[in-house]
C-alpha cells in the first residue's frame, strides 16, 4: 500500500458519484475524496485541504467498511485506550453522522464498549438475522479477548459479549471466514502473547465455540496481521499472517474442516504488518 494508506487507512466507496475515498484512523477520523479517473493526491498538504474529521474515541487503531443499517457504505473504528467502537453511519454523499449512546468513561464521542485495547474489527453476519455484527480483537484483555457486537440492523448493536482465548493470547488481527464449510461464519486471531493463531468456529447465533490454536514455526515471532483467502485453488479457506520479528508471512492451508495445515514461512520485506489479498497475474 501507498505511503497515504497504512494500517490506519481503508479504501472505500463512501459516495454516489463512483469515486473511491480514503479513511483514515489516527488521532481523529477523516475522509478524503477521490477524482474519478485522476486517483488520489499525494501531497500532505492537498489532502488535508480535502479531508473532513470526525471525532471518535481515545487513539483509534483501525477503521472496517460495513452495512449497518441498510443504507450507504458505514464505517467502524476501533479506540485502543478507551476500549469503544465508534460507528459513523454513511449518508451517501462522502459524509458522516454518529450513532449509538455514549459510553460512560473517556471516550467524547458516541461510542459501543467493548474489551480492553480493541485493535482490529472483523464484519460478519455471526447470529444469520440478515443484519452485519461486529468482532474486535482486544489485545489487553484476557477473559473479554474477542467481543461480538450483534446488530439490530438500524446502526446500533446490542451490548458486547465476549469470548475468552486461552490465556495471555492478546488477539492483535481478526479475520472472518468459514473454515468448516457449514455455512457459519468462523474467525481467526493473530495472537501476539502465544505467538498463536487462534480459531473460533460460529455455531450461527452469534456463539463460537473455541478451538485448539495453530501453532506457530520456531515457536518465536510477533504476529500483527491474519487474513482469510484460498490460496491454493481447492475451494478452502486457508489462512495468512504477518510476522513482524522474522520478516516473513505465514500460510496455513486450509483442510475445509476447520483444521489447517502446519504454518509455512515465506520471506517479504523488513518488518511486514498489513497484508492485503487479491489477484495480480
Amino acid at each position: 500500500m501507498s505511503e497515504i494508506g497504512s494500517k490506519e487507512d481503508v479504501v472505500c466507496r463512501f459516495g454516489v458519484g463512483g469515486k473511491l475515498d480514503i479513511g483514515s484512523a489516527r488521532d481523529d477520523f477523516g475522509c478524503t475524496f477521490g477524482r474519478a479517473g485522476r486517483g488520489f493526491r499525494r501531497r500532505e498538504q492537498r489532502l488535508r485541504a480535502e479531508t473532513t474529521k470526525y471525532g471518535v474515541g481515545w487513539n483509534p487503531f483501525s477503521v472496517t467498511v460495513g452495512n449497518f443499517n441498510g443504507g450507504p457504505r458505514d464505517l467502524a473504528v476501533a479506540n485502543q485506550l478507551d476500549d469503544t467502537v465508534s460507528i459513523l453511519l454513511g449518508k451517501g454523499d462522502g459524509t458522516f453522522r454518529h450513532t449509538t449512546a455514549p459510553k460512560v468513561g473517556l471516550s467524547p464521542t458516541p461510542a459501543e464498549p467493548v474489551g480492553g485495547r480493541p485493535m482490529v474489527i472483523a464484519v460478519g453476519d455471526f447470529n444469520e438475522e440478515g443484519r452485519q455484527d461486529l468482532a474486535t480483537a482486544n489485545a489487553g484483555s484476557g477473559e473479554k479477548a474477542v467481543s461480538i457486537l450483534l446488530g439490530k440492523g438500524d446502526g446500533t448493536f446490542a451490548p458486547a459479549t465476549h469470548v475468552r482465548l486461552f490465556s495471555n493470547s492478546w488477539p492483535f488481527s481478526i479475520a472472518s471466514g468459514d473454515f468448516n464449510r457449514d455455512g457459519h461464519v468462523d474467525l481467526a486471531t493473530a495472537n501476539v502473547g502465544t505467538v498463536t493463531v487462534g480459531i473460533l468456529l460460529g455455531r450461527g447465533d452469534g456463539t463460537f465455540s473455541r478451538q485448539p490454536d495453530l501453532p506457530v514455526p520456531f515457536n518465536n515471532g510477533n504476529l500483527v496481521e491474519v487474513e482469510v483467502a484460498d490460496f491454493n485453488g481447492d475451494a478452502r479457506q486457508d489462512l495468512t499472517v504477518s510476522d513482524h520479528y522474522f520478516n516473513d508471512v505465514l500460510i496455513f492451508l486450509g483442510r475445509g474442516n476447520g483444521t489447517f495445515g502446519e504454518g509455512r514461512r515465506f520471506d517479504v520485506g523488513i518488518r511486514p504488518t498489513n497484508i492485503a489479498v487479491g489477484d495480480f497475474n
